[in-house]
């Protein structure tokens, strides 16, 4: 039999074949898939890995506009977008329900393969993730002291709590772990708590439990504290508790009037910063004398029933100084920052994954900078702590033996405090709260002796958080040598002295002498300067007379100087607005009356106001300061930032 029908076929499409649009609709394969699922990997999301594939096309050398079109090379938002629906049920699995818990349970076998240990209770529900950094942190010696907690929510659609567990170290706070639970309860605290024991068999230094743990008022979470870990102390933030006596008081509830809000407040803060117990007690008694506010009287009573908790008269030494847990806020800030980007993750697996990831990038970024001697913050530390002691001279210190000093106080000299740099104390009240003072650099910095609560510089101690940060792969302890040895120069100014003993005590006597002589010329130049001053101050007077509000202003600035800091701030910044020099170009400021004519919230700065039509509307509000003194000195309420006390 012969054909029944023949197909004709051309090739004359009834659509334009290379026009952007039609360059659209071409498949990508599964090379470009598996291209944008490493970008899904890596963190990006949609709009991002798009963006960044795009400009990977760019760069090559091949490049035509045509390939921005073309969907096998440059595959559309909608195709990316199914691609990363895919990619997330495949490793995220759903957000809620059953398969997100088969999901945690499939993944703890690859968390454990990559170092990091994840534990979970279902009931209630709560995971715990200790990370490499977090488990090696566990055994620095800081970690069995003092541990900052504290709980956020608001990450994922769920809204599940996270609570950070912390220690202090040289280089900042480190994290030992974080808890995931469902709510803020004490049954969900319990169970993350014990996964800590059950992550860490030898946590907190191999002790098992901290000395102190460092929380805000969460009853439930101190209860659950207190039931897991009986043998550590728990001490309230000092921030906290104050904020939260504010907040009562501006309660409308409560009935305070406005105007005793302040005194009342004011009372507390005597209680809180007492430093002796007698001067708390009789503060405390002073405030519940007070029987015009019976409401605030059982208030202040019920506080002073566990005044051990939050009173500093009560702490010693080894909270080492911390009275609030701002350590575990500003975790919390970067974690939202650096981790999230202020995005709420996509479910609690996704929180898992970018906390054993970005966090663990995160420290391990900054503790490498530490180590690496890249960062200011100690060297800041000591500059801050020079400037506290201007005051002092060698002279006036005491040294009753090589280990013992008196140094005077900065407001009353007659006053002594007792240092032992051997025992890291000083009867200071900063130092018998376990502070490092400025009567410690003191010693430090005129005798070159350093106190065993000195700011961790040495290289040990860089090698040290450098191990916390990459474990094994650590290198060197010669690594973290500084860059000039402390005792190298001790060591040759020993040799020479050894070598030519004479001619070195000849030099000195010369030294001596030409230091005294200086000395003396330098006071006999400093007398004539001040003697020009004051004939130059009269002279002004003289010739352009002086208003009374005028010299009331100078006289009162001049009262207020008690320290030698405050004086020489005086001599370099009195008529700091007149020039010394004229130079061409610079800026001509408006009248000083023409700034007091200015209308209520316009800039009170020297510029000139720009010209033209004014904005419609009003001036926005500005938000209150979240500053809890300032609030308190303006008898206004503290900013409130989240959730409720």
């Amino acid at each position: 039999r012969g054909l029944v029908c023949s197909i004709e076929i051309n090739d004359n499409h009834t659509h334009s074949t290379k026009s952007g649009e039609s360059l659209r609709f071409l498949p990508a394969d599964n090379n470009v898939r598996d291209i944008f699922n490493e970008y899904f990997d890596s963190g990006m999301g949609i709009a991002e890995a798009q963006k960044y594939h795009e400009q990977l096309i760019e760069l090559k050398e091949d490049f035509m506009l045509e390939s921005l079109a073309n969907g096998s090379i440059s595959p559309c938002y909608r195709t990316i977008r199914n691609w990363h629906d895919t990619w997330i049920n495949l490793n995220l699995g759903p957000r809620t329900g059953k398969g997100l818990i088969e999901k945690l349970k499939e993944k703890q076998k690859f968390y454990s393969e990559n170092g990091i240990t994840v534990l979970f209770k279902e009931n209630p529900f709560s995971v715990i993730v200790v990370t490499p950094i977090m488990r090696r942190a566990h055994q620095m010696k800081e970690a069995q002291e003092i541990i900052f907690v504290d709980s956020t929510s608001a990450c994922d659609p769920q809204n599940h709590s996270i609570t950070f567990i912390m220690c202090p170290s040289a280089a900042g706070a480190i994290p030992l772990a974080i808890i995931i639970t469902m709510g803020q309860t004490y049954e969900s605290y319990c169970e993350g708590f014990k996964l800590i024991n059950e992550a860490i068999p030898k946590s907190f230094s191999g002790q098992g439990y901290p000395n102190i743990f460092l929380t805000d008022q969460s009853a439930a979470e101190i209860n659950a504290i207190n039931q897991v870990w009986p043998k550590s102390k728990t001490l309230l933030c000092t921030f906290h508790v104050l904020q939260a006596v504010w907040r009562w008081l501006w309660d409308s509830n409560h009935q305070i009037p406005k105007e005793k809000r302040k005194p009342l407040m004011k009372n507390f803060q005597n209680i809180l910063y007492a430093e002796r117990v007698v001067e708390a007690e009789c503060a405390y008694r002073q405030g519940i004398e007070n029987v015009e506010f019976s409401q605030w009287k059982k208030y202040l009573e019920n506080y002073w029933s566990y005044k051990e908790d939050w009173c500093l008269c009560y702490r010693d030494g080894t909270s080492r100084g911390h009275e609030t847990n701002n350590y575990c806020e500003v975790a919390v800030r970067l974690y939202k920052d650096h981790v999230l980007g202020r995005v709420k993750a996509y479910n609690i697996l996704a929180l898992i994954d970018l906390t054993s990831t970005t966090l663990e990038g995160y420290y391990k970024r900054r503790f490498r900078e530490y180590a690496d001697s890249r960062t200011s913050s100690t060297r800041l530390t000591l500059r801050k702590m020079m400037k506290k002691v201007t005051y002092l001279n060698k002279e006036m210190i005491i040294q009753e033996n090589d280990n013992e000093f008196l140094v005077p106080s900065e407001k009353e000299q007659s006053m002594l405090y007792y240092v032992d740099i051997k025992s890291g104390i000083c009867s200071c009240p900063s130092a018998l709260a376990g502070k490092f003072c400025k009567h410690q650099y003191t010693i430090y910095q005129f005798f070159n002796i350093k106190s065993v609560n000195f700011l961790l510089i040495t290289p040990m101690d860089r090698y040290n958080i450098a191990k916390i940060a990459f474990g094994d792969k650590v290198l060197d302890k010669s690594f973290y040598d500084p860059f000039i040895a402390e005792t190298q120069g001790e060591e040759n100014v020993s040799d020479e002295i050894n070598v030519n003993s004479k001619e070195n005590d000849k030099r000195h006597n010369n030294i001596e002498q030409h230091r005294t002589n200086f000395i003396q010329e330098t006071s006999t130049n400093n007398n004539s300067k001040f003697e020009n001053v004051i004939n130059l101050l009269n002279s002004c007077n003289t010739s352009y007379g002086s208003s009374l509000s005028g010299i009331n202003k100078l006289e009162e600035k001049l009262k207020k100087i008690k320290t030698q800091g405050q004086w020489e701030h005086f001599l370099h910044t009195a008529g700091n607005c007149i020039p010394t020099r004229q130079r061409d170009g610079a800026r001509i400021k408006v009248q000083p009356t023409t700034i007091a004519r200015r209308a209520v919230g316009v800039t009170r700065g020297s510029k000139r106001l720009l010209g033209g039509r004014p904005p419609k509307g009003e001036n926005p509000p500005k938000k209150r300061k979240r500053n809890l003194g300032l609030n308190i000195n303006s008898n206004q309420p503290n900013a409130k930032s989240h959730g409720s006390l």
